[in-house]
């Protein structure tokens, strides 16, 4: 029994006369809480080492007879029974409906963002839940799902807000890039939009749209409070921005009184206009000094169909009769840049079905519009369109590899140049090409004669066979024209001598697994004031690199190699 006695310090006391009772005698010794006895009692509880009922709220002597007997008193037996009436907060939770609860609120979720990601209204969502009811009759998830068009709209406010939050977040911490362009949409209404591309801390790129601000005034000072407003009232700083990519218009790209003149005083970043509307713009500048009635005939024979299912159905007799395949006759779009070169190619495929056409209903019915369609289709006409089949797709290649969502911005002064030099040798003299941009290809004299100007093959073996040598001539110099504007476009909207674009070459993967001796340092100087580094840290990393046997490809996208390359 001495292993369940605990000894208590002795006391004190007085001496007592012989004879009388020590009333401490009995209190020098305390027993044991044992655990096996909430096996046995389930009212009992381990209190400060004390038992205690939880039903009656009361102590008892660490004993096991004596807990035996209380368990058997009236008061506890009564306590008990009220006790198991009462309701607990364990009662009110279920672990399996908390889990079923979380899960159907992650399906509405799903669905919200569905709409949201494929522009779908949400009165779609009035009838989706019943229709995945009955699909899945079996789920019973499916019919718990209760989201109609007022709890996806919420839903959807409750998502945007929180995806704002934490880009905005990740925005006053990190440097990042700002992409501002102006829209009017169809109520006359005109916006800024605002994109913002940084990298996470995955080191991969992202794009993450900020803010659609309603514009009331277009000049520059406007939309840089508009701006500054913006990231001041989420505590963005402007310093975090160390690029800006906007249109080439005066108000946002002006030296002198622009937003990007306004902003560069609050900050210092990288500029640069967008390729890709700028490509767009040199292409239709260019096409100015191309015969008219390329443009009339892309229009006029999409609208002479688009309305008519009559024409469409009797255009299928040609199409049939001319072994071609009954496409839909494509039409331009202002606001899509790449669409010329599917409107071209489809006029091409078609052209002779559809010239039959024109000309059938010229003589049934005496048609003006299709008279005037069917003369402008003649032989020098289409070698125009041959020659767009050629040009246009360098042209949009180029656009469609930078509206591409990873980094390309090292790779423009390679790809630029390339295609400026391809287009320089289609009509300059071989002995005066050289792989440099600074070629004057304005002067006659190093040009080619007009015969030996390049447009294309097709366009070439359709000129040999079909035209006199005097249209090839004229044919020859209005190309000869389109090629000049051309290249002046590209130069006044992209500068070639730009020393900061050419050096972002040497972080392209070609370029740091190639043998050449390249070094970092200038390109660190160019963007000092950009980013805050350690020019020694990393011109060691650098050299560290190009010495190390790097298991990467240089083919690899420069995004998913630079993020391998972090990871180690």
């Amino acid at each position: 029994m001495e292993k369940f006695l605990i000894k208590k310090p002795k006391s004190t006391t007085v001496e007592q006369p012989s004879g009388s009772v020590d009333v401490n005698q009995n209190e020098n010794y305390k027993r044991k809480f044992r655990a096996e006895w909430l096996q046995s009692f389930d009212w009992l509880q381990n209190k400060d080492g004390s038992a205690f009922c939880v039903a009656c709220e009361k102590a008892i002597d660490n004993h096991n007879a004596h807990l035996k007997v209380h368990e058997k008193t009236a008061t506890h037996i009564r306590n008990c029974e009220s006790r198991k009436k009462q309701h607990t907060l364990e009662m009110f939770y279920d672990p399996e409906q908390e889990k079923q609860h979380i899960t159907v609120r992650n399906a509405e979720f799903a669905l919200v963002m569905f709409c949201i990601t494929h522009n779908l209204p949400f009165l779609i969502m009035e009838y989706l839940p019943a229709l995945l009811v009955e699909c899945c009759p079996d789920s019973s998830i499916a019919k718990l799902i209760k989201c109609g068009r007022t709890k996806s709209t919420q839903i959807a406010e409750i998502i945007g807000k929180k995806a704002n939050d934490r880009v905005f977040e990740t925005l006053r911490n990190t440097k990042f890039s700002l992409i501002a362009d102006e829209t009017t949409d169809i109520s006359t209404t005109k916006s800024l939009v605002l994109v913002a591309r940084f990298v996470d801390s995955a080191r991969v790129v992202q794009d993450r749209f900020l803010a659609l601000l309603e514009v009331t005034k277009s000049d520059a000072v406007s939309i840089f409070q508009l701006i500054k407003q913006f990231f001041n009232t989420n505590n963005i700083p402007l310093k975090n921005i160390i690029g800006l990519a906007t249109d080439g218009a005066n108000v946002m790209a002006g030296d002198a009184g622009g937003v990007k003149a306004l902003l560069n005083k609050e900050t210092n970043f990288f500029f640069m206009t967008c390729t890709c509307h700028s490509l767009h713009l040199c292409t239709s500048y260019a096409s100015r000094h191309l015969p008219k009635s390329i443009d009339f005939l892309c229009r006029n024979i999409y609208n002479y169909f688009s309305h008519s299912s009559k024409r469409i159905n009797d255009l299928k007799e040609f199409q049939e009769y001319c072994s071609v395949e009954p496409h839909k006759i494509l039409g331009v779009s202002q606001t899509r840049w790449l669409s010329l070169e599917g409107v071209v190619a489809r006029l091409i495929e078609q052209w002779d079905s559809l010239k039959l056409y024109f000309i059938s209903c010229f003589y049934e019915v005496n048609g003006i519009r299709p008279a005037q369609l069917a003369e402008e289709m003649c032989a020098n006409t289409k070698c125009y369109f041959l020659f767009l089949t050629y040009i246009l797709p360098i042209i949009n290649n180029l656009n469609k590899d930078f509206q591409s969502e990873s980094s390309r911005l090292p790779y423009l002064y390679s790809n630029m140049k390339s295609i400026y030099l391809l287009i320089i040798n289609n009509f300059v003299k071989h002995d005066v090409c050289i792989k440099e941009t600074n070629i004057d290809f304005r002067s006659e004299s190093n040009q080619k004669p007009l015969r030996d100007i390049f447009v294309g093959t097709k366009a070439e073996i359709f000129m040999t066979k079909h035209l006199s040598e005097d249209d090839i001539i004229e044919v020859k110099r209005n190309i000869l024209s389109f090629y000049v504007e051309l290249l002046n476009q590209i130069n006044n909207r992209f500068d070639f001598n730009r020393e900061d674009i050419k050096m972002l070459q040497i972080i392209t993967p070609a370029k740091v697994l190639s043998q050449e001796d390249l070094q970092i340092l200038p390109l660190i100087l160019t963007f000092s004031e950009l980013v805050d580094c350690d020019p020694d840290q990393i011109t060691s990393q650098w050299n560290l690199l190009r010495l190390s046997d790097v298991n990467l490809s240089a083919d690899m996208d420069i995004d998913t190699f630079w993020s391998k390359l972090c990871r180690g």
